[in-house]
Protein backbone atom coordinates (compact mmCIF):
# COMPACT_ATOMS: atom_id res chain seq x y z
CA UNK A 1 0.00 0.00 0.00
CA UNK A 2 1.34 3.38 -1.25
CA UNK A 3 2.17 5.03 2.39
CA UNK A 4 0.44 8.62 3.40
CA UNK A 5 2.14 12.00 1.46
CA UNK A 6 3.99 13.58 4.46
CA UNK A 7 2.61 17.28 5.07
CA UNK A 8 5.55 19.57 2.84
CA UNK A 9 8.16 20.81 4.85
CA UNK A 10 9.08 24.68 4.16
CA UNK A 11 12.70 24.22 3.22
CA UNK A 12 15.38 27.42 2.60
CA UNK A 13 18.87 27.21 1.24
CA UNK A 14 20.95 30.08 2.44
CA UNK A 15 24.25 30.68 1.13
CA UNK A 16 26.81 32.12 3.02
CA UNK A 17 31.00 32.60 3.01
CA UNK A 18 32.39 30.19 5.72
CA UNK A 19 35.51 32.55 6.97
CA UNK A 20 36.72 29.68 9.09
CA UNK A 21 37.51 27.60 5.72
CA UNK A 22 39.34 30.28 3.95
CA UNK A 23 42.83 29.04 2.32
CA UNK A 24 41.56 25.52 3.35
CA UNK A 25 44.56 23.30 1.93
CA UNK A 26 42.02 21.24 -0.44
CA UNK A 27 40.97 24.20 -2.10
CA UNK A 28 36.96 23.50 -1.02
CA UNK A 29 34.71 26.06 -1.73
CA UNK A 30 34.19 28.07 1.18
CA UNK A 31 30.94 29.48 0.16
CA UNK A 32 28.66 26.82 1.89
CA UNK A 33 24.50 26.55 1.41
CA UNK A 34 22.20 25.94 4.70
CA UNK A 35 19.59 23.70 4.44
CA UNK A 36 16.94 24.94 7.01
CA UNK A 37 13.42 23.73 7.77
CA UNK A 38 10.75 26.24 9.05
CA UNK A 39 8.59 25.41 11.80
CA UNK A 40 4.99 25.25 10.25
CA UNK A 41 3.48 28.40 9.02
CA UNK A 42 0.96 28.18 12.01
CA UNK A 43 3.30 28.69 14.33
CA UNK A 44 4.88 31.55 13.10
CA UNK A 45 3.94 35.55 13.58
CA UNK A 46 6.02 38.84 12.97
CA UNK A 47 7.78 38.55 16.79
CA UNK A 48 8.05 34.58 17.50
CA UNK A 49 11.37 33.28 17.73
CA UNK A 50 12.40 29.66 17.68
CA UNK A 51 14.94 26.96 19.31
CA UNK A 52 17.22 26.04 16.73
CA UNK A 53 18.40 22.38 16.01
CA UNK A 54 21.43 21.68 13.68
CA UNK A 55 21.95 18.23 12.04
CA UNK A 56 24.71 16.83 10.47
CA UNK A 57 24.79 14.46 7.75
CA UNK A 58 27.05 11.58 7.34
CA UNK A 59 29.97 10.37 5.83
CA UNK A 60 29.41 11.30 2.15
CA UNK A 61 26.38 13.94 2.31
CA UNK A 62 25.51 17.41 3.25
CA UNK A 63 22.58 18.86 4.37
CA UNK A 64 20.62 19.28 1.20
CA UNK A 65 20.89 15.64 0.27
CA UNK A 66 19.37 14.67 4.18
CA UNK A 67 16.46 17.37 2.99
CA UNK A 68 15.93 15.45 -0.25
CA UNK A 69 12.69 13.81 -0.83
CA UNK A 70 12.52 10.19 -0.95
CA UNK A 71 9.20 8.38 -2.06
CA UNK A 72 9.94 5.66 0.01
CA UNK A 73 10.85 6.91 3.58
CA UNK A 74 10.23 10.55 5.32
CA UNK A 75 13.33 12.78 5.84
CA UNK A 76 14.30 14.99 8.41
CA UNK A 77 12.10 17.50 7.09
CA UNK A 78 8.97 15.98 6.99
CA UNK A 79 9.48 14.38 9.93
CA UNK A 80 10.16 17.36 11.77
CA UNK A 81 7.14 19.08 10.23
CA UNK A 82 4.66 15.90 10.90
CA UNK A 83 5.89 16.22 14.62
CA UNK A 84 5.15 19.96 14.77
CA UNK A 85 1.70 19.81 13.28
CA UNK A 86 0.69 17.40 15.46
CA UNK A 87 2.27 18.77 18.60
CA UNK A 88 3.96 15.82 19.70
CA UNK A 89 7.19 18.55 19.69
CA UNK A 90 7.54 21.94 20.18
CA UNK A 91 8.06 23.72 16.50
CA UNK A 92 11.68 24.47 16.11
CA UNK A 93 13.84 25.50 13.09
CA UNK A 94 16.54 22.84 11.76
CA UNK A 95 19.69 23.78 9.93
CA UNK A 96 21.37 21.30 8.20
CA UNK A 97 24.79 22.75 7.11
CA UNK A 98 27.56 21.31 4.30
CA UNK A 99 30.69 19.98 5.46
CA UNK A 100 31.50 18.11 2.62
CA UNK A 101 35.12 17.76 1.68
CA UNK A 102 36.96 16.55 -1.56
CA UNK A 103 37.80 13.64 0.68
CA UNK A 104 34.25 12.81 1.04
CA UNK A 105 33.59 14.87 4.86
CA UNK A 106 35.39 16.57 7.48
CA UNK A 107 34.34 14.31 10.95
CA UNK A 108 33.17 18.02 11.27
CA UNK A 109 36.48 19.43 13.69
CA UNK A 110 39.52 21.65 12.31
CA UNK A 111 42.51 20.12 10.78
CA UNK A 112 45.13 21.69 9.06
CA UNK A 113 44.72 18.40 6.47
CA UNK A 114 41.08 19.34 5.38
CA UNK A 115 39.74 22.76 6.80
CA UNK A 116 38.23 24.03 9.81
CA UNK A 117 35.02 22.68 9.76
CA UNK A 118 34.27 22.69 13.31
CA UNK A 119 34.53 26.18 13.20
CA UNK A 120 33.13 26.37 10.24
CA UNK A 121 29.56 24.75 11.79
CA UNK A 122 29.98 26.34 15.18
CA UNK A 123 30.95 29.91 14.27
CA UNK A 124 30.39 30.69 10.83
CA UNK A 125 26.67 28.07 10.32
CA UNK A 126 25.69 29.39 13.34
CA UNK A 127 26.38 33.18 12.72
CA UNK A 128 24.74 32.52 9.10
CA UNK A 129 21.75 31.41 10.93
CA UNK A 130 20.71 33.48 13.74
CA UNK A 131 21.64 36.33 11.14
CA UNK A 132 19.03 35.66 8.61
CA UNK A 133 16.27 33.50 10.58
CA UNK A 134 14.11 34.01 13.68
CA UNK A 135 16.34 31.78 15.85
CA UNK A 136 16.54 32.47 19.85
CA UNK A 137 19.80 32.86 19.00
CA UNK A 138 21.78 31.60 22.18
CA UNK A 139 23.59 28.31 23.28
CA UNK A 140 20.89 27.43 25.84
CA UNK A 141 18.35 26.64 22.62
CA UNK A 142 20.39 25.00 20.36
CA UNK A 143 21.12 21.42 19.72
CA UNK A 144 23.38 19.73 17.13
CA UNK A 145 22.76 16.14 16.18
CA UNK A 146 23.50 13.28 13.25
CA UNK A 147 23.84 10.05 12.63
CA UNK A 148 27.27 8.26 11.62
CA UNK A 149 30.13 10.66 10.89
CA UNK A 150 27.42 13.07 11.47
CA UNK A 151 26.81 11.59 15.02
CA UNK A 152 30.65 11.76 15.51
CA UNK A 153 30.39 15.18 14.82
CA UNK A 154 27.52 16.26 17.05
CA UNK A 155 28.81 14.56 19.85
CA UNK A 156 32.54 16.39 19.32
CA UNK A 157 31.14 20.17 19.02
CA UNK A 158 29.04 19.22 22.09
CA UNK A 159 32.26 18.31 23.77
CA UNK A 160 34.23 21.20 22.61
CA UNK A 161 31.77 23.72 22.02
CA UNK A 162 29.69 24.32 24.98
CA UNK A 163 29.15 27.51 24.58
CA UNK A 164 27.32 26.72 20.96
CA UNK A 165 25.16 23.52 21.89
CA UNK A 166 23.38 23.20 25.08
CA UNK A 167 21.79 19.22 24.22
CA UNK A 168 23.13 16.23 21.50
CA UNK A 169 21.72 13.36 19.79
CA UNK A 170 23.70 10.94 18.16
CA UNK A 171 22.70 8.05 16.45
CA UNK A 172 25.28 5.60 15.58
CA UNK A 173 27.98 7.80 16.14
CA UNK A 174 31.82 6.35 14.99
CA UNK A 175 32.98 5.36 18.54
CA UNK A 176 34.93 2.81 19.65
CA UNK A 177 37.77 2.99 17.02
CA UNK A 178 38.70 -0.59 17.39
CA UNK A 179 36.00 -2.29 16.45
CA UNK A 180 34.33 0.59 13.82
CA UNK A 181 36.96 1.41 11.72
CA UNK A 182 39.27 -1.44 11.59
CA UNK A 183 37.47 -3.66 9.03
CA UNK A 184 38.03 -0.71 6.65
CA UNK A 185 41.91 -0.56 6.80
CA UNK A 186 42.69 -3.80 5.04
CA UNK A 187 40.21 -2.69 1.88
CA UNK A 188 41.90 0.73 1.78
CA UNK A 189 45.40 -0.53 1.65
CA UNK A 190 44.54 -2.88 -1.33
CA UNK A 191 42.83 0.12 -3.73
CA UNK A 192 45.80 2.29 -2.61
CA UNK A 193 48.91 -0.45 -2.63
CA UNK A 194 47.54 -0.13 -6.31
CA UNK A 195 48.62 3.44 -6.17
CA UNK A 196 52.03 2.78 -4.56
CA UNK A 197 50.45 4.12 -1.73
CA UNK A 198 49.65 7.73 -3.35
CA UNK A 199 47.15 9.40 -1.65
CA UNK A 200 46.95 12.34 -3.63
CA UNK A 201 47.45 10.08 -6.81
CA UNK A 202 44.44 8.13 -5.31
CA UNK A 203 42.35 10.66 -4.87
CA UNK A 204 42.66 12.26 -8.21
CA UNK A 205 41.70 9.34 -9.69
CA UNK A 206 38.75 9.00 -7.59
CA UNK A 207 37.34 12.30 -9.11
CA UNK A 208 38.56 11.69 -12.68
CA UNK A 209 35.99 8.31 -12.62
CA UNK A 210 32.52 8.74 -13.20
CA UNK A 211 32.20 4.95 -11.94
CA UNK A 212 34.54 3.33 -9.03
CA UNK A 213 34.92 0.45 -7.65
CA UNK A 214 32.96 -0.62 -4.35
CA UNK A 215 36.20 -0.52 -2.62
CA UNK A 216 37.74 2.73 -3.47
CA UNK A 217 34.46 4.51 -1.17
CA UNK A 218 36.13 2.85 1.61
CA UNK A 219 39.91 4.09 0.60
CA UNK A 220 38.44 7.50 0.07
CA UNK A 221 36.69 7.20 4.34
CA UNK A 222 39.77 6.51 5.44
CA UNK A 223 42.08 9.06 4.02
CA UNK A 224 38.88 10.95 5.54
CA UNK A 225 39.29 9.93 8.62
CA UNK A 226 42.98 9.89 8.17
CA UNK A 227 43.44 13.75 7.29
CA UNK A 228 41.12 13.94 10.50
CA UNK A 229 43.17 11.91 13.00
CA UNK A 230 46.65 11.98 12.45
CA UNK A 231 46.91 15.39 10.59
CA UNK A 232 50.40 17.33 11.04
CA UNK A 233 50.18 21.24 11.46
CA UNK A 234 51.87 21.51 7.79
CA UNK A 235 49.04 20.12 6.37
CA UNK A 236 50.64 16.61 5.83
CA UNK A 237 48.77 13.29 7.55
CA UNK A 238 49.56 9.76 7.96
CA UNK A 239 47.49 6.80 7.19
CA UNK A 240 47.26 4.05 10.25
CA UNK A 241 48.86 1.42 7.95
CA UNK A 242 52.30 0.67 6.37
CA UNK A 243 51.48 1.49 2.66
CA UNK A 244 54.13 -1.57 1.61
CA UNK A 245 52.32 -4.32 4.25
CA UNK A 246 49.25 -3.05 4.93
CA UNK A 247 50.21 -3.58 8.54
CA UNK A 248 48.86 -1.39 11.45
CA UNK A 249 51.23 1.10 12.70
CA UNK A 250 50.94 1.52 16.52
CA UNK A 251 51.94 4.93 16.95
CA UNK A 252 49.48 5.82 14.03
CA UNK A 253 46.70 4.19 14.82
CA UNK A 254 47.06 5.47 18.71
CA UNK A 255 46.21 8.95 17.28
CA UNK A 256 43.28 7.68 15.98
CA UNK A 257 42.16 6.28 19.51
CA UNK A 258 43.06 10.09 20.89
CA UNK A 259 39.87 11.50 19.03
CA UNK A 260 37.81 8.47 19.51
CA UNK A 261 34.41 10.11 21.48
CA UNK A 262 35.42 6.95 24.46
CA UNK A 263 38.30 8.42 24.97
CA UNK A 264 37.35 12.11 24.62
CA UNK A 265 34.74 11.75 26.83
CA UNK A 266 37.38 11.61 30.12
CA UNK A 267 38.43 15.15 29.22
CA UNK A 268 35.15 16.76 28.30
CA UNK A 269 33.03 15.18 31.14
CA UNK A 270 32.27 18.93 32.26
CA UNK A 271 30.58 19.90 29.31
CA UNK A 272 29.12 16.15 28.88
CA UNK A 273 27.49 16.49 32.29
CA UNK A 274 25.91 20.27 31.48
CA UNK A 275 24.14 19.01 28.21
CA UNK A 276 20.56 19.03 28.77
CA UNK A 277 20.22 16.35 27.34
CA UNK A 278 22.40 13.37 25.61
CA UNK A 279 20.62 11.18 23.58
CA UNK A 280 22.31 7.86 21.92
CA UNK A 281 21.36 4.76 19.53
CA UNK A 282 22.15 2.40 17.04
CA UNK A 283 21.06 -0.29 15.52
CA UNK A 284 22.01 -4.25 16.92
CA UNK A 285 23.01 -5.33 13.48
CA UNK A 286 25.46 -2.56 13.01
CA UNK A 287 27.55 -3.27 9.58
CA UNK A 288 30.12 -1.25 11.39
CA UNK A 289 29.57 -2.31 14.51
CA UNK A 290 28.69 1.27 15.80
CA UNK A 291 26.00 -0.85 18.65
CA UNK A 292 29.35 -1.97 19.96
CA UNK A 293 30.92 1.53 20.14
CA UNK A 294 27.47 2.82 21.56
CA UNK A 295 27.63 1.02 24.34
CA UNK A 296 31.47 1.05 25.26
CA UNK A 297 30.88 4.57 25.10
CA UNK A 298 27.55 4.62 27.66
CA UNK A 299 29.64 2.32 29.80
CA UNK A 300 32.46 5.52 30.15
CA UNK A 301 29.63 8.00 30.50
CA UNK A 302 28.33 6.02 33.53
CA UNK A 303 31.86 5.93 35.06
CA UNK A 304 32.14 9.49 34.47
CA UNK A 305 28.47 10.15 36.02
CA UNK A 306 27.25 11.66 32.54
CA UNK A 307 23.65 11.72 32.55
CA UNK A 308 22.33 10.23 28.70
CA UNK A 309 19.77 7.82 27.37
CA UNK A 310 20.76 4.97 25.48
CA UNK A 311 18.95 2.59 23.38
CA UNK A 312 19.89 -0.16 20.80
CA UNK A 313 17.06 -0.76 18.38
CA UNK A 314 16.50 -3.65 15.97
CA UNK A 315 18.18 -2.86 12.88
CA UNK A 316 21.60 -2.02 11.13
CA UNK A 317 23.22 1.23 10.15
CA UNK A 318 21.06 1.90 6.85
CA UNK A 319 17.97 3.68 6.20
CA UNK A 320 17.64 4.74 9.88
CA UNK A 321 16.29 8.08 9.20
CA UNK A 322 13.15 7.06 11.25
CA UNK A 323 15.34 7.42 14.26
CA UNK A 324 14.80 11.04 14.36
CA UNK A 325 11.00 10.58 15.04
CA UNK A 326 12.21 9.59 18.71
CA UNK A 327 15.61 12.25 18.90
CA UNK A 328 13.97 15.62 17.25
CA UNK A 329 11.43 15.82 19.98
CA UNK A 330 13.32 15.17 22.70
CA UNK A 331 15.72 17.63 21.70
CA UNK A 332 13.06 20.42 20.75
CA UNK A 333 11.73 19.63 24.44
CA UNK A 334 15.45 19.75 25.97
CA UNK A 335 16.15 23.46 24.35
CA UNK A 336 12.60 25.05 24.84
CA UNK A 337 12.04 26.85 28.02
Amino acid sequence: MYRTIPPAPEIRFAQYDSPALAANPLEDPIRRTLAVVLPPERFRTATARFPAIFLLSGYSSDGRAMAAHDPFNENVAEIATRLMLSGEMPPVILALPDGFTSYGGSQYFDSPAVGNYGASIADDAVAALDASFPTMADQRHRAVAGKSSGGYGALRLAMTRPDRFSACAAHAPDSNFDSCYRNDLAAAFRVLESFDGDKAAFVREYWRREVRPKDWFVALSVIAMSAAYTHRTDGSFDLPFCTRTGGIDPAIWKSWQAHDPVVLASSHHEALRNLRLLYLDAGNRDEFALDIGVQVLSKRLEELDVRHELQIFDGGHMSITWRYRLSLPKLASAITD
